[in-house]
């Protein structure tokens, strides 16, 4: 079962992501049913497990933090294209992320994580950040940012 770690924006970021789907209607294909959020970790696990990585996650201490905005972009993976607000990659962010991804590693169920994409196979980084993770995209290569839309 797949399973998100995440973090809310405040009601002004909120706000401004609402002004740039308006301001982008255009261009825009589809917008998540999904609150706008920043994922710490997808993980997909045992149901069984989901009481201990619960209690996994509520030992991190974490120091209470702003989400920072820096900039817009577009993500392309595969044929979809994600207007995504970019956050700034603090060390508090950056070191929660990290905290996270530790803390939930065990409880990976590799039958149902998706496989590394094979544009990542030969990048021996990205396929150690898989292999520890489950993902390309977890510890040095977390780019946090908060999707906005999927556009043209």
């Amino acid at each position: 079962m797949k399973y998100l770690v995440y973090l809310t924006p405040s009601v002004v970021m909120t706000q401004y992501l609402e002004a740039q789907r308006k301001q982008r209607a255009d261009a825009i294909i589809a917008v998540s049913n999904n609150e706008p959020h920043c994922t710490l970790m997808r993980i997909y696990m045992d149901e069984k497990n989901e009481s201990r990585a619960r209690h996994a996650l509520e030992r991190i201490v974490s120091p209470s933090l702003e989400l920072m905005a820096k900039d817009l972009a577009v993500f392309h993976e595969k044929d979809v294209n994600t207007l995504v607000l970019r956050l700034e990659k603090t060390p508090a962010l950056a070191n929660l992320h990290q905290k996270v991804i530790d803390a939930l590693r065990k409880y990976i169920c590799w039958e149902e994580t998706p496989h590394i994409l094979a544009a990542h196979e030969q990048d021996n980084q990205r396929k150690n950040a898989y292999t520890n993770y489950g993902s390309v995209f977890y510890g040095d290569f977390y780019q946090p940012h908060i999707s906005i839309a999927h556009v043209s």
